[in-house]
């Protein structure tokens, strides 16, 4: 059961994560994404039962982001950029993720 959950998880989180981003278009909004901190408790232990018995706090930590939202006239989507690319783009601008050699 927990596989199964987990491969659920897995396969939900790829293709939200393979929908959300286009490659090029116009940037519609630049976001900044503040820094964020958040606690998931985690279970470490069992009891003979099969339940959790043992839970233990696993801190998160996800640094300050620069979003552009762009739009290519069919699609919409986000690409994240380093803070220099945010800042040297404007709304409104053609926005191209370079590609990798």
């Amino acid at each position: 059961m927990k596989k199964i959950l987990a491969l659920l998880l897995l396969s939900a989180t790829l293709l939200l994560a393979g929908c959300s981003a286009i490659s090029a278009g116009r940037i519609t909004e630049k976001v900044i994404e503040p820094e964020n901190t958040w606690v998931q408790m985690v279970c470490s232990g069992y009891n003979d039962k099969g339940f959790c018995s043992v839970w233990v706090p696993v801190y998160h930590y996800d640094d300050q982001d620069w979003r552009f939202d762009i739009s290519d006239g069919e699609q919409e989507g986000f690409v994240y950029v380093t803070e220099g690319t945010f800042n040297y783009y404007n709304v409104g601008d053609w926005f191209e993720v370079p590609k990798e050699n």
